[in-house]
Parts: structure tokens; C-alpha cells; sequence
């Protein structure tokens, strides 16, 4: 028998996907760098780490029925960005691009449909739960599963996609001799120590330069916290072989911890624009026609940074009878909006303890303990 290649078995998983059932989502795995890799080495093994993650999730995404497929699958798609963005100094500018394109093209392919998931079984039940039977919230959740169903339409579209195909096909092929970029010292035969140190202390050094500024932090300042929260977290995953267990296991938590804050945060702006998408679509005539991934990932991010959407065309037009009545809608949002401007303020007092332990939090990369695990 003939043994399938890598990028021939992603395509037959791909398209054998909705009848395995059987299939379950899969975290990220442990980092597989070794203390005695170059640079060009641990890339390829930090790299074959993220295609994994994808690999293993196309199946769970493309059978829906657990949200973690869509969620761990993103994870997986923002970790390579995180690893190319790491690495970005010894990698060639055409195929760095390439990928950042195409990376962030299926990050916001798949947005819609975990902005929907996140919404339904994280945002809706503890408010159910809060508000009792005597509120009703069934308008705002029958429009975000109709939401969630065309979203999901559109993500297995693009998971069955050539284009996605072809971002596959070539990942299976990297690295390669294109991929590295030309140095007259080459860099990829550099220990992986260094460069690890080196890109650690760069992370920490512009997530400071931003946090220690809280108190006086807007909307788009906050999210670009988190997304430097964000890149130092994967850095210290990455190369969290290179140094003692327990020393770095301390400073993960705390990064998370500033992570988990943040996050409420960003997911009330990020329920807010959904909100406010579920209307306008009430507003409209016929049922609701699919999800512009492209459109509602930008403004998901852009709701995130505080950046207001204009308002779409046709949004005075009347509704469809079968749709939700928008004073009902309205009321419903109202409800989730107020929520979670609540618990984000909630979250946004805890900041100055969260980021406080962080800071007081030991830098391992500085211990003697460099290439030592416990």
C-alpha cells in the first residue's frame, strides 16, 4: 500500500471530515524544541507543533457539533502567526507574507463562527441564569443561531476551499531552502538559546512599554495590550523547554492571568458588535443571507480596538415577518450588552493587581537555569 502523503491525507480528512463523528478537537501540543536546536531547527519543529494543531481540528470544524473544532483550530492558525512573527528576522520576505495573508484570511474565515459559539454557550447562560423566567432572552438567541448556522456554512466553505488547500499543501512543504532569508552570517546556524532570550526580552519590553501606562489606557490601547499579552504567551510556550519547568510555569500563569482580564474585556466589545449585527439584520428584508467573514472579522477586531462599524446599506428596509421584532431584539441586547459592560468593568479593577504580579513576576530567562529543566 501506497502511504498517503501529509498534504494528500489533509485533503482526504478535509473532505471525509463530516462523517467522522468520532473526531475530537485537539489542544495545542507541548513544545518539541530541544535545548540543542539552531534556530532553523527548533523553527521547523515549533512549526510542525502549529500544523498539527490545524491538521488535527479540520475534522471536529467541519463536523460542528463540538465548538471547540472552530476554537482550537483558530488557536492553532494564531500560534503559526505568533511562531512566524517570532521568527520573522531569518525568514525570507515572499514566503512571510504569503503566509501572513493567507494565516489571517482563515483566522477571519472562521471568526463569525466562533464569535457565534462564544456568544451562545459562554455569553447567553449565566445571563439566563441571572435574569430568571420572567425574561425572556429567545429573540436575541434564535438570531444568533441563525447567525451561527450561516457562519458555520461559510467556514466549512472555506475549509473545502482550494485556497485553503493550496495554504496547506504548502505548509506541508516548509521549510525549504526558499524559505529562509539570505544572510551572509547565517543566523539559522545560531543555537536556539540566544535567539529565545532575545526575542523573550522583546516581547516583555513593548508589553511594559504599554501596560505601565493602564490608568490612562482607551478601548484600542486595551486590545493591543492583549495582543502583546498574547504574542509573549506563545513565545514563552514556544521555548519553554530551553529553561526550568516550575520558573517558567510561574510566569506563564501570570501572563494568562493578565490574559484572562483582558479578555472578558475584549469579548463584551466583541458581543456588543454582534449585537448590534443581529439587529440591523432584523431590520432587513428576507432571511438572513450569510456572514461576510472578511467584513465581521474586521469589525470584531475593530469592535475589540473601540473602532465603531458604519451602518449597512439597507438597514431601514423592512423585515421579514419571520424575523424577530427589533424592539424585541433591542431589549434582549440591551440585557447581554449591559452584562457584559458589567463584568468587563468588574474584570477592569482587578487590572492593577493582575499586572502588578506580573510585574513583580521573576524573569526566567535571566535565571542561570538556561537549557536546565526541572
Amino acid at each position: 500500500m501506497v502511504k498517503a502523503t501529509p498534504a494528500e491525507a489533509t485533503a482526504n480528512q478535509a473532505t471525509t471530515a463530516t462523517t467522522a463523528t468520532e473526531a475530537r478537537p485537539q489542544k495545542a501540543p507541548p513544545s518539541s524544541l530541544r535545548k540543542d536546536d539552531t534556530v532553523a531547527s527548533a523553527c521547523a519543529r515549533l512549526l510542525e507543533d502549529c500544523r498539527w494543531q490545524i491538521r488535527s481540528n479540520e475534522a471536529p470544524a467541519l463536523v460542528g457539533t463540538d465548538p471547540e473544532g472552530v476554537h482550537q483550530l483558530r488557536v492553532g492558525v494564531r500560534r503559526l502567526r505568533a511562531l512566524l512573527n517570532t521568527f520573522s528576522e531569518v525568514i525570507a520576505s515572499e514566503p512571510y507574507e504569503w503566509l501572513r495573508t493567507e494565516l489571517r484570511w482563515l483566522q477571519q474565515a472562521l471568526g463569525p463562527a466562533r464569535d457565534a459559539d462564544v456568544f451562545l454557550h459562554e455569553t447567553l447562560p449565566p445571563i439566563r441564569e441571572w435574569v430568571g423566567p420572567h425574561i425572556s432572552l429567545e429573540p436575541i438567541a434564535a438570531a444568533a443561531h441563525d447567525y451561527q448556522r450561516h457562519a458555520y456554512s461559510q467556514a466549512h466553505a472555506a475549509l473545502r476551499g482550494e485556497r485553503y488547500r493550496t495554504l496547506m499543501t504548502r505548509l506541508e512543504t516548509l521549510p525549504d531552502d526558499s524559505f529562509w532569508r539570505a544572510e551572509p552570517h547565517d543566523p539559522r546556524l545560531q543555537p536556539i538559546a540566544p535567539f529565545a532570550v532575545k526575542q523573550l526580552k522583546g516581547r516583555r519590553r513593548k508589553l511594559r512599554k504599554l501596560g505601565r501606562r493602564s490608568a490612562e489606557l482607551n478601548d484600542q490601547q486595551l486590545h493591543e495590550l492583549r495582543i502583546r499579552g498574547k504574542k509573549l504567551r506563545y513565545a514563552v510556550e514556544f521555548f519553554a523547554p530551553l529553561f526550568r519547568r516550575q520558573a517558567t510555569g510561574r510566569y506563564l500563569k501570570e501572563v494568562k492571568a493578565l490574559q484572562d482580564c483582558l479578555g472578558v474585556y475584549n469579548d463584551a466589545a466583541v458581543g456588543r458588535q454582534l449585537v448590534w449585527e443581529l439587529q440591523q439584520q432584523a431590520l432587513q428584508p428576507g432571511p438572513h443571507q450569510g456572514v461576510d467573514s472578511a467584513t465581521s472579522g474586521q469589525a470584531a477586531e475593530g469592535a475589540a480596538a473601540g473602532v465603531k462599524s458604519a451602518p449597512s446599506k439597507g438597514a431601514r428596509r423592512r423585515r421579514s415577518p419571520a424575523q424577530p421584532a427589533p424592539e424585541m431584539l433591542a431589549c434582549a441586547g440591551g440585557i447581554v450588552i449591559g452584562w457584559q459592560a458589567a463584568q468587563a468593568e468588574i474584570q477592569l479593577r482587578h487590572f492593577t493587581e493582575v499586572w502588578q504580579r506580573l510585574e513583580q513576576s521573576a524573569v526566567f530567562w535571566k535565571d542561570k537555569s538556561l537549557s536546565v529543566r526541572a
